[in-house]
């Protein structure tokens, strides 16, 4: 049950993560800030598995 509950979660928070970065990358008012404000976020995405 607990492995269920985590996955739904995990799940949700790429759901979220993923509408807010689609929605801040619309119409970016500088999009070098933009990337430069959006890369850790995304490296830390990408690695998250590394420190669960």
């Amino acid at each position: 049950m607990r492995e269920t509950s985590t996955r739904a979660a995990a799940l949700l928070w790429l759901a979220v993560f993923s509408g807010v970065l689609v929605w801040s990358a619309i119409r970016p008012h500088d999009v070098v800030t933009w990337f430069l404000e959006v890369l850790p976020a995304l490296v830390l995405a990408a690695t998250s598995q590394r420190f669960l």
